[in-house]
């Protein structure tokens, strides 16, 4: 079935898929699906939709399925192969849209006459992260270059998409976070570490690790910074930074000063959320998009392993990040300041809110 056979339904509200009430399905498949909350749920299980193994394993047909609306229309739509949905999908995201996604770690684009600067960030990820690859960009650089365009063009609007950006290593939103509020004064979010076998065999460095010189135990969580070997040291004045680390800025005279715009996504993940969020308890810009589909506070960093009998390998988080503002670590979503749809296949609805707020032709 095309999409053109298809557009006289869009827009209509299910009632049930195969003779099953939506609510029934989703209730249903809730135990096969790990998700952080309803919205992370509801956008991976709009995932599994699109394979005939899924519906099988509901005990549904995993030929066809017979789709009712609620004014008592009926579609029949039959199983494809996951090539063809991989065709599908690229075809109807090639998309002459502004925000776009892009093939690349982070990117930034200056429109001089709206005075915006784009930053499209996909990847907690570069050349210090992955230091077997030479040929990726340094973050760090990238944003240092961006900072000194705004400032030598007096851009007065920096819009940070992270609609597509799933995670990676947190220390990259450190350091854009370093040239939005003053690095000495931004509360960070806490960390906290299970202890475990599996975690010294991943990373060393916990072996040794001390609470006032005795060794913690196996199975607990500790706050990162009780060790001996992690507390926070401040950075002392005129500090001249190991460019073989990310360089932060230190600089409060190079704060950027203009308008900052996030934009959020329900794909917006892991440290992407916790930058976001870091963003938000420190009083930096605003948040558009769509509800995060990740909790505020949330597990992360996983460690890998297999399993004995079968071979399968598994994934277990053995860090908990807690926001700055203890008065919300219950929040099970952030909710942007403006709620706008990300996914309209005809228009850029956040780049039309962004240039009609902030552009200065609009």
């Amino acid at each position: 079935m095309t999409s053109e056979e298809l557009k006289e339904y869009l827009g209509k509200s299910v009632k049930s898929i195969n003779g099953r009430s939506v609510q029934d399905i989703l209730k249903a498949a809730r135990p096969y699906i790990s998700a952080d909350n309803q919205i992370n749920y509801e956008t991976l299980i709009s995932q599994f939709f699109a394979f005939a193994d899924f519906w099988k394993l509901l005990g549904m047909s995993s030929e066809t399925l017979t789709v009712t609306t609620e004014d008592e229309a009926v579609i029949e739509i039959p199983a494809i192969t996951r090539n063809e949905a991989k065709l599908a999908y690229l075809k109807e995201t090639v998309q002459k849209k502004q925000t776009a996604g892009r093939r690349v770690l982070f990117e930034y684009e200056i429109f001089e006459n709206e005075s915006i600067c784009y930053l499209q960030f996909n990847k907690f990820a570069d050349r210090i992260t992955h230091r077997n690859n030479p040929q990726l960009p340094r973050f760090d650089y990238v944003v240092r270059d961006m900072m000194a365009e705004m400032q030598n063009k007096n851009i007065e609007t920096l819009v940070i998409d992270l609609q597509y950006n799933g995670g990676g290593n947190s220390v990259l939103g450190t350091t854009l976070l370093s040239w939005l509020h003053p690095y000495r004064e931004t509360k960070g979010p806490g960390v906290q570490v299970r202890m475990s076998e599996l975690l010294f065999e991943h990373q060393p460095f916990f072996k040794a690790v001390t609470i006032e010189g005795e060794n913690p135990e196996i199975g607990k969580m500790y706050d990162l910074y009780e060790f001996d070997q992690t507390r926070p040291q401040p950075i002392p004045e005129g500090y001249i930074q190991d460019t073989v680390q990310h360089v932060i800025n230190l600089d409060k005279d190079k704060i950027y000063k203009g308008n900052i715009v996030f934009i959020q996504g329900r794909d917006s993940y892991s440290s992407s959320e916790l930058l976001m969020t870091q963003a938000r308890d420190n009083g930096v810009g605003i948040i558009v998009g769509e509800i995060s589909g990740a909790k505020p506070c949330h597990f992360g960093d996983v460690l890998y392993s297999v399993l004995p009998n079968t071979g399968t390998i598994t994934m277990t988080s053995c860090r908990y990040f807690t926001r700055a503002d203890m008065t919300k670590v219950h929040e099970e979503y952030l909710v942007p300041d403006v709620l706008i749809d990300l996914d309209d296949p005809e228009k850029d609805l956040v780049w039309e809110w962004v240039l009609r707020n902030y552009g200065k032709q609009h």
